[in-house]
């Protein structure tokens, strides 16, 4: 028994990032990296993701093999939204041209697929999602993240004003609005100025999950990357090769998230599913985002169902992702990354180089 699935989609990793630190990414040849991202593809595309949003850094995702990428044109952070001549030279750039639509298909949308994959039918009548445009996204850091210090990790990047101004010209752009924000006051801020969706959100409390939910703001959390690189074994040397600091502050991002994703699902939160992942240790495994999602309260079929139909509509999709075919039952298996194990195709159906 085969069974059919629309392809799944992460909603935030880093395609074009090769290494976990930038500067080991400066030190590579144009060759290794253009190499080293085929490879990371390919990996994505072995686990059924066949479909992604760049959080960062790939701004050309024509240039990425075998996936359906939506793109991010440009990422404005602290030190962009202090210098206002940069600010003002990188926001204006995002409405030179035709403005860019949020969904662009050359065939009428797919119907929703089943949270239930069903057994493998003709491959002849199997569709593949349309490809959006290049970079309809641009991404906001409004707090720290894994290198700032826990007393300060909550301390806003930008003030209220700067994030209202800043989303406003992104929207007027037509592009849309995804903030980096683990919480605290930048989140409130965010959600008062229409940001598109949350990413991370790690200490998101009860009352901004509603007020995501009243607003109908999309939560993207990346619950496994902290798991990960909490665990010496894979973040030391031999694996992602960071700090201990590094570490120690994961481990108390891996404490919270849980509970933040918990009080989004209670409150009627759009959750994605998204992994934040980078480097070819970490992609091939971005089905352990689903397993670390029903550890955090999800069932399957609502991980399943957010990484295929909700991720669709999350990253401006307008049909199903180029769809995929396992060799288990994705809803039966112990874990979902089992699936990995046991066989995924995506040839027969479109997508080569698997």
């Amino acid at each position: 028994m085969i069974w059919r699935s629309p392809g799944l989609i992460d909603a935030h990793a880093h395609i074009s990032w090769t290494d976990f630190d930038a500067a080991d990414r400066g030190r590579r040849t144009p060759e290794d990296t253009v190499r080293l991202i085929a490879e990371q593809a390919r990996l994505m595309r072995a686990c059924g993701f066949t479909a992604m949003r760049d959080a960062g850094g790939a701004s050309d995702p024509s240039r990425i093999p075998g996936l359906t990428v939506v793109g991010c044109a440009a990422m404005i952070g602290a030190a962009e939204a202090r210098d206002r001549a940069s600010l003002d030279a990188t926001l204006s750039a995002l409405s030179v041209g035709t403005r860019p639509a949020l969904s662009v298909g050359t065939r009428p949308a797919a119907a929703p697929s089943s949270a239930r994959p069903s057994s493998m039918g003709d491959p002849s009548a199997l569709t593949l999602g349309t490809r959006p445009p290049a970079a309809p996204w641009v991404k906001l850091f409004l707090t720290g993240g894994m290198g700032a210090p826990p007393e300060h990790v909550l301390d806003p990047l930008m003030t209220r004003e700067t994030i209202r101004a800043i989303i406003a010209r992104i929207h007027a752009s037509g592009r849309r609005a995804m903030a980096h924000v683990w919480g605290g006051s930048a989140l409130d801020w965010a959600i008062d100025a229409g940001v598109d969706t949350v990413e991370h959100g790690v200490y998101l409390t009860g009352a901004q999950a509603e007020r995501l939910a009243a607003a109908r703001i999309p939560l993207v959390p990346t619950v496994n990357i902290y798991r990960i690189l909490a665990d010496r074994a894979q973040a030391g040397p031999g694996g992602l090769d960071v700090p201990a600091v590094v570490s120690e502050r994961a481990a108390r991002a891996a404490d919270a998230h849980p509970r933040a994703v918990a009080l989004a699902r209670d409150a009627g939160v759009t959750i994605g599913v998204g992994t934040d992942y980078c480097t070819p240790y970490l992609f091939g495994r971005n089905l352990e985002e689903l397993d670390a999602l029903e550890s955090c309260g999800l069932t399957r079929a609502e991980t399943w169902r957010a990484a295929t139909e909700t991720n669709a509509r999350i990253i401006g999709l307008d049909g199903p992702a180029p769809e995929v075919a396992f060799a288990a039952d994705p809803i039966r298996v112990p874990h979902v990354a089992d699936l990995a194990r046991r066989g995924v195709s995506a040839r027969e159906i479109g997508v080569s180089g698997v």
